[in-house]
């Protein structure tokens, strides 16, 4: 399919739609990706919240993802990881640059066993915390009502 920020930009091309993105995991670095470009184009006027579930803004602690994935320890080195957790810090910060921060909702698990809170929380932003776990936090009725009371 096309990138989210060209379908993005499609569906703001009428001025009064209120853009609400929300992305869980790495789609919390794709929506952070698509609102630093719709800004840069001069569209960001229509972007209302962000909301992140369990984005791993600052990377992913090696040693968890190492030592309980097989297929990561198939593919994965130390040091790979090492390298892209360095790039993906540099992402988030140059994307967070653009963005105003009380457009930003994290929303964290300190039971997150992939992304622990200190990668899933920006300072200045609004981070909240929910009890489910990274992939239960998709389905939880916590994070509807915290998305809800933000919107």
């Amino acid at each position: 399919g096309r990138p989210l920020y060209v379908k993005t930009k499609r569906i703001i091309s009428r001025k009064d739609k209120k853009i609400i993105l929300i992305g869980h995991s790495l789609g919390g670095i794709f929506s952070l990706y698509t609102a630093h470009r719709l800004i840069k184009e001069g569209r960001g006027d229509n972007i209302h919240k962000i909301f992140l579930l369990g984005a791993p803004l600052y990377g992913i602690d090696p040693r968890v993802l190492l030592t309980r994935y097989k297929f990561a320890r198939d593919i994965l080195s130390r040091p790979l990881l090492t390298r892209a957790n360095r790039e993906l810090s540099l992402l988030t910060d140059t994307f967070l640059a653009d963005i105003p921060l009380s457009r930003i909702v994290t929303i964290y698990s300190e039971s997150d066993v992939l992304v622990d809170r200190s990668q899933a929380t920006i300072r200045g932003a609004i981070n909240e915390k929910v009890d489910p776990g990274h992939l239960l936090m998709i389905a939880s009725f916590d994070v509807a009502k915290i998305i809800v009371s933000h919107l």
